[in-house]
């Protein structure tokens, strides 16, 4: 291998089309349906733009008992992957709650309110009180601008790619004939990173500046309130929504999406007897 050659090697390696890539292979040796790069026009900007990856997979709703009930739901992933290079902090902070269980019932309208049916707690949203609200990288000089941060960029193309694509039919050619648990897709928006090597945390609750390598935790969340111009409703009405965005690292996406395929196989209780 020539010294040119080498360089390319080491290059490709850490670039960030490399997770992309391992990514995208892990989804579909996994059963999923994958969408590469797709592209959307941003309705603000009136720019073209792109996302990482959209992943959908149909997951068949069972009772307490494992029995199949005769009915499916379309799980779809909008995923952005990031290589870490720089060292980044993250501020966390309380979670909100009551927007946290709006959520989860807005994504799977099974869900019963925790006041009348405790099994929404068992939705992975609920597995932190905690999320991460800021980030920044460990800059000496001037700092970056928000715009410039990886994670920001992640969170905000995830999120506004999700708007435009959370409501397609399916992502396959043709509908794959099958019957859904109610008439809806879930979707989840998701930052895949190659590790946490170069996370730290730290906490807005305290005044203190202590900080904590998050190397060695699997996963995180992070609670944006996100406004958009249009991109719902298709008017210049200025729209809000709560989101929580799962952080992980490539080698947790496993567990985590199996983690998914709980939550909805969760909401499976509440089904109408006419599904079964």
């Amino acid at each position: 291998m020539t010294e040119t050659e080498q360089k390319i090697q080491t290059f490709v390696k850490k670039h960030g089309h490399s997770l992309h890539s391992q990514v995208v292979q892990f989804l579909r040796a996994n059963d999923w349906e994958v969408l590469v790069s797709p592209f959307y026009r941003d309705n603000g900007t009136d720019k073209a733009r792109e996302t990482d990856i959209i992943a959908e997979k149909y997951i068949r709703a069972l009772d307490t008992w494992g029995y199949f009930l005769g009915a499916y739901f379309r799980l779809r992933l909008v995923i952005e992957c990031k290589y870490m290079k720089e060292q980044t902090i993250i501020w966390f902070d309380q979670k909100n709650v009551v927007a946290t269980e709006r959520r989860i019932i807005n994504d799977i309208s099974l869900f019963k309110p925790s006041r009348e049916n405790e099994s929404i707690r068992e939705h992975h949203f609920y597995t932190t009180n905690e999320v991460g609200k800021l980030f920044a990288t460990a800059t000496e000089g001037q700092e970056k601008q928000s715009e410039n941060e990886v994670m920001f960029s992640a969170v905000d193309k995830v999120l506004n790619c999700l708007a435009y694509y959370r409501h397609v039919p399916a992502l396959a050619e043709e509908e794959r004939p099958k019957k859904l648990a109610y008439n809806s897709t879930v979707s989840y928006p998701l930052i895949v990173l190659n590790d946490f090597k170069n996370l730290y945390r730290t906490d807005m609750r305290t005044t203190e500046a202590t900080i904590e390598s998050l190397a060695d935790k699997k996963c995180f969340q992070l609670e944006v309130n996100y406004a958009s111009n249009g991109i719902y409703s298709g008017t210049k009405v200025p729209h809000v929504e709560y989101f929580l965005v799962d952080v992980l690292k490539f080698d947790g996406l496993g567990d985590y999406l199996k983690i998914l395929e709980k939550d909805v196989r969760i909401a499976s209780v509440f089904l109408p007897s006419k599904s079964n």
